[in-house]
């Protein structure tokens, strides 16, 4: 039942140039073959990463003992017909998932376990959830230099400067879930309910209408300009996981930050750059997860207030010097 995949150099050339050929954001069963080939492909390099987000959740089923991520091995394969990964512990001990829900997506093997996206991508259809790829990301990170091993997809410029935060909320407005990577898969898919991401939906709508209107007439503009839209955007993504869903602290930093959007203060299309990266972002994220009733909301509009006031300051017009 289960068959090694090896991937040439060609096969990953083919592949990527079928993503070129997609739409921006592509329905993962427009073609289930090569949806499932490339999420896959995708997960195969970040598992015992630094991106795995898995990986705390594995055990040895006989010891407890917690795996260590440099223990996990993985590889391409075909599991009964379906195109996944398998992920194996070295030391061959039979492995357990305390994620409530992964199991759904798996199948378990001598020593280890099989992913299998297009068991997810089933799964969340049940739930009225629409599983995306989208295009402009994979080539970033699964087609690119980039090495998921070893570079956090955070810390990339790339989501900053490109303002992913505008496609995310659509996907999210729409009941899309972006499934290609393992946080899709451990953090997103697993355990899934729409009566969960119904409690999102709104804030998501309001947050598209508001970065659409703050941007126009294009997606994104300059550095600057994307901080709050970067800063909503992760706790988003945090709302529409399992442990968050419907989080009254994250849903009204979100509304905070929107609110200060303003084209006479940043305006996104003018020529400004950015001194440092405001580092009060993670107070703000912080502070969005930790309020849980109306009497520390205070705490977020001073939280928001102060990491607006810093990208104000960190922002300038750089001057050019005409020879």
């Amino acid at each position: 039942m289960l068959k090694s995949i090896e991937l040439t150099n060609k096969d990953v050339y083919d592949l990527k140039a079928w993503l070129c050929q997609q739409e921006d954001i592509i329905s993962f069963f427009h073609n289930l073959q090569q949806s499932t080939l490339i999420v896959s492909h995708t997960i195969q390099q970040e598992i015992g990463g630094i991106n795995d987000n898995l990986a705390r959740y594995l055990y040895e089923a006989d010891t407890e003992k917690k795996i260590e991520r440099v223990n996990l091995h993985s590889a391409l394969c075909e599991y009964d017909g379906m195109i996944g990964v398998s992920v194996t512990n070295k030391n061959s001990a039979d492995i357990r998932i305390t994620l409530p829900g992964f199991n759904e997506f798996t199948r378990f093997i001598p020593g280890g376990f099989v992913i299998l996206p297009a068991l997810a991508a089933a799964y969340l259809v049940r739930e009225n959830i629409e599983p995306v790829l989208v295009k402009r990301w994979l080539m970033q990170t699964t087609f690119s230099p980039f090495n998921p091993k070893t570079d956090l997809y955070q810390d990339q410029l790339w989501v900053l400067s490109e303002n992913h935060a505008l496609i995310y909320s659509e996907r999210i407005a729409s009941c899309q879930i972006v499934l290609q990577g393992i946080h899709d898969m451990a953090d997103h898919a697993a355990n899934a309910k729409i009566s969960g991401w119904k409690k999102a939906i709104p804030i998501a709508t309001e947050m598209c209408y508001q970065l659409t209107n703050y941007f126009h007439p294009y997606q994104q503009g300059n550095i600057p300009s994307h901080l709050i839209s970067f800063a909503a955007g992760t706790i988003l993504d945090e709302l529409v996981q399992v442990s968050y869903y419907g989080s009254m602290g994250r849903i009204t930093t979100i509304q905070a930050l929107l609110a200060k959007l303003n084209k006479t203060e940043i305006n996104p299309h003018a020529v400004l750059a950015l001194k440092d990266f405001p580092v009060s972002v993670d107070h703000v994220i912080a502070v969005a997860a930790k309020i849980k009733t109306k009497q520390d909301i205070p705490s977020i509009y001073a939280a928001v207030d102060g990491y607006y006031e810093d990208i104000l300051n960190l922002t300038y017009m750089p001057t050019t010097t005409v020879m």
